[in-house]
């Protein structure tokens, strides 16, 4: 028996100035952050943040992900990030997207 040390990642996401998709109140963000399939066919969401209601400006709870999950340990796996504005009565709102690296995350920090 072999047992080996998992490696995680702490991620903190926060939003400044976010569009504001709502016509009543400001927009109610969420973040979600997906990898590519281990397939190749399309892409699989790895974590999706709490809604944070009314609020351009937010900051969402620390996310503990195993790099295994999250990019299979190869920090120059293509990630997806994107913000969304949760809507209730519709489809929800793409606010914004990005796509980089691990890799690309560390070196910004």
């Amino acid at each position: 028996m072999s047992l080996r040390r998992q490696q995680m990642v702490r991620l903190r996401f926060e939003g400044r100035k976010l569009e504001d998709l709502d016509f009543w109140t400001k927009s109610d963000p969420y973040l979600t952050l997906s990898r590519p399939a281990k397939n190749g066919s399309g892409a699989v969401q790895v974590r999706r943040t709490e809604t944070i209601w009314n609020n351009l400006n937010p900051s969402w709870k620390v996310l503990y992900i195993p790099t295994s999950e999250l990019c299979d340990g190869n920090l120059q796996m293509p990630l997806n990030i994107e913000v969304f504005d949760e809507d209730r009565n519709s489809r929800d709102d793409l606010i914004g997207r990005v796509e980089l690296t691990l890799s690309d995350l560390q070196e910004s920090c």
